[in-house]
């Protein structure tokens, strides 16, 4: 495959005019919330979990089954991207906006209007999970930056229940493409945050999703125009008078809520390294078995450590609750320092006329830019500018701010790491070794395949790398894209790990 035919396969091939019409229809405000979606009764015979990514979001659906007998026909992801081919969807939706004149645009639809308007001064409005992970409170509701939002019609929060009712309707469609009426009881996944930030996050994302059901009830297949939503439209209906604690007790109705309170699971959010052992780890009869899994996302490393208790289809799979550790950084992280590294390289500067084109070129080519340098070793290319940007993959890996992030990446490890190996001193006999599970759209990264390598010149415990994907689900049509897809499975399990 070519260098951008990755994305032709995930994006498709559709055009990028952002004209819109010359006079485009004036939209009739409604004059309340239309909140179906949120009443709709949800079909308890499945579970739902919504991925809410930093650069692509997922959702996935599970029927409900016995632990132990779990088959490719119990598990559907939903088809929530854009259109690859007549008639198929991408399971993975890209989580952007983009704001143009008085439009709004969204996921494929919104990079490929940034990319034709090719307007260095602006930007999209994305990674909203890393909003919610590194923000304190109040900040959901200032403005973004003018490169996100010129008119300044908006608040962050806004914009996020925008691009979440977005992703809503587009779950909610392939849910009834599903044969069900809407998408079933819901699970949400979250990054394994601090204890201290657990609680608020939760309840943020919750009033976000709340919101945003709510708009999505409202706008419904306008969130899927491809001549975008209308600024003054969106405005008008996010503006509508709502009941915050009606909208969240709407919401809880519709989420898999246990009696457990302290259990994150029983309140309906999953640990992002929670979900993918549920997914990924299946309990033999014969022995037990102790894990270490790391997802690596775009914005966010989660690590967490795991082991099986064994039985004959009773099985389960307990989660050392002491192993649980994040990063707030990843694949967008090294998206930037790629930037850096070329702007050096290039002699580029910030704010000087001749540098402004290339600078947001190398910017929203960055994803594609490091694909390529970590498959290759090098880049070489012409910049807008009409110089020629050239470097290694060793030069990136050499730069300061890479290398502190490979020693917090091992360091959060080793601290999982240490805790999977405290376990195996209570088992007798113990594991051969400790199972390493790689997970996410980073899991490939240079950085996190040494994870293995160090472990193992350690000598503290043998450690073995298996392969991510469960047998059952090999047949699945979807099986190539299951280590981005693992979280959305997994978290939709009926039955998840025991926290211990």
């Amino acid at each position: 495959m070519s260098d951008k035919g990755w994305l032709k396969a995930l994006f498709g091939n559709k055009g990028t005019d952002a004209t819109p019409p010359s006079a485009p229809p004036r939209p009739v405000t409604p004059v309340t919330l239309d909140l179906s979606l949120l009443k709709m009764p949800p079909d308890k015979n499945w579970l739902a979990c919504i991925d809410f990514g930093t650069a692509l979001s997922k959702m996935c659906m599970v029927q409900r089954h016995r632990a132990g007998t779990t088959t490719s026909h119990h598990v559907r992801p939903l088809r929530v991207g854009p259109e690859i081919t007549t008639g198929s969807r991408s399971f993975l939706a890209p989580s952007t906006l983009y704001i143009l004149q008085d439009r709004i645009y969204f996921g494929d639809r919104a990079l490929g209007v940034s990319a034709h308007h090719n307007d260095p001064e602006r930007e999209c409005f994305q990674s909203p999970k890393q909003v919610l992970s590194e923000m304190e409170d109040g900040a959901l509701d200032v403005p973004p930056t003018t490169r996100q939002d010129p008119t300044q019609s908006f608040t962050r929060g806004d914009l996020m229940a925008l691009l979440l009712a977005h992703l809503l309707w587009q779950g909610h469609t392939a849910a009834r493409q599903e044969k069900l009426n809407g998408l079933p009881p819901l699970r949400f996944a979250r990054p394994a945050w601090k204890p201290d930030r657990v609680r608020q996050g939760e309840a943020q994302l919750l009033k976000l999703f709340a919101r945003a059901f709510a708009v999505a009830g409202t706008l419904r297949e306008q969130l899927a125009d491809p001549k975008g939503l209308p600024i003054a439209h969106a405005r008008a209906v996010l503006d509508l008078p709502h009941d915050h604690d009606e909208l969240l007790g709407l919401i809880e109705a519709r989420m898999e809520i246990g009696e457990d309170e302290q259990d994150s699971i029983d309140r309906g959010f999953v640990p992002e390294a929670t979900a993918v052992a549920a997914a990924a780890i299946c309990p033999e009869k014969s022995r037990r078995r102790v894990f270490v899994v790391v997802d690596v996302g775009a914005g966010t490393t989660d690590f967490g450590a795991f082991v099986t208790v064994p039985g004959n289809g009773d099985g389960r799979i307990g989660e050392l609750r002491r192993g649980q550790r994040v990063i707030l950084r990843a694949g967008n992280f090294l998206d930037e320092q790629v930037v850096a590294l070329l702007r050096d390289n290039a002699g580029l500067t910030q704010g000087m006329a001749g540098s402004i084109a290339s600078l947001a070129y190398l910017k929203r080519e960055a994803p594609q830019i490091k694909e390529n340098l970590f498959r290759k070793g090098h880049f070489v290319e012409e910049l807008p500018n009409g110089e020629t940007v050239r470097t290694r993959l060793d030069e990136l890996l050499a730069r300061p701010p890479v290398q502190h992030f490979a020693d917090e990446l091992w360091a959060r490890f080793s601290e999982a790491f240490s805790v999977a190996i405290g376990f195996t001193r209570n088992l007798d006999p113990p594991p051969a070794s400790i199972e390493i599970i790689l997970t996410g759209g980073g899991s490939q990264l240079p950085m996190v395949r040494e994870l293995l390598a160090r472990a193992k010149q350690t000598d503290l415990y043998p450690v073995t790398l298996v392969d991510a994907a469960p047998p059952w689900s090999k047949q699945a049509s979807w099986s190539p894209a299951f280590t981005q897809l693992a979280v959305a499975v997994g978290g939709a399990m009926p039955v998840m790990p025991e926290q211990r």
